[in-house]
């Protein structure tokens, strides 16, 4: 529930308090995907906000940290650590094709990763960009609005459109929606001002981050989150990983 609205007098800005969740948002029960026009309203939403910082000088300096390859590998190597226990826990559940697919991603080169280390098209991303961090309005029209912004950081925006799309939503929605919605977004982007991006940018982008969705389940696991959390998102990101061929990232 919203508590309370302020808005700035020239309206750039405003101010809402809203309900406090702590006590029932650690261990969620996951709604249904957004309707058609929510999932247009968010991804237009993201396109907005990614726009405002497309390349913007204070990246890096003022606004966020840039990665390193160092940093990304360190990362990357810490969440490597849990795979065995993670694969041991699951046992036979996880097929051999997932297994393979685990062993092969955490064994390469990291190049998904390491795309972060090139400026190109960095902005400010939301980093938890899943339907509940949307407001959307009741009315179905209008605009919706991201809340919870814990996760940011410097990133590509295709980040949370994979997060959004490609870890959460079964494969039949996601291949229905997914390159419209992309499409929709890529044109949203150039109407925000952005240039030099093509839509074959953003796709490459986009499956580089769907192969980097796949440390989210170990990650949610490792914190103690119940198989209700990250069972889901697990199968949603490797159905995601075979169907958009992304072991030639790699």
């Amino acid at each position: 529930n919203c508590l309370a609205a302020l808005e700035s007098d020239d309206k750039s800005s405003g101010l809402i308090v809203l309900e406090d969740l702590r006590a029932t948002h650690d261990h969620p029960i996951w709604p249904i995907p957004p309707s058609n026009d929510q999932s247009e309203m968010a991804v237009d939403a993201l396109a907005m906000v990614h726009a405002r910082c497309w390349e913007a000088p204070t990246l890096g300096n003022t606004i966020g940290q840039f990665h390193t390859v160092q940093s990304l590998t360190s990362m990357i190597h810490e969440i490597s650590n849990y795979l065995p226990a993670f694969i041991d826990t699951i046992g036979d559940a996880l097929t051999a094709e997932g297994r393979r697919i685990y062993e092969r991603v955490f064994a390469s080169a990291l190049k998904p990763w390491m795309r972060l280390t090139d400026s190109h098209a960095l902005t400010i991303i939301h980093g938890d960009a899943h339907a509940w961090n949307f407001l959307f309005p009741k009315s179905n029209s209008g605009n919706a609005f991201l809340i919870d912004w814990q996760l940011w950081h410097v990133d590509v925006g295709a980040r949370d459109l994979a997060f959004l799309i490609a870890l959460h939503w079964y494969p039949g929605r996601r291949r229905e929606l997914e390159k419209p919605l992309l499409q929709r977004y890529h044109d949203a982007l150039i109407a925000h001002g952005v240039t030099d991006y093509t839509y074959d940018d953003l796709w490459v982008d986009y499956r580089r981050a769907v192969v980097r969705n796949l440390t989210i389940p170990i990650l949610f696991w490792s914190r103690g989150m119940n198989s209700e959390g990250w069972w889901h998102r697990l199968e949603c990101a490797l159905a995601a990983y075979c169907d958009l061929e992304c072991d030639e990232l790699l």
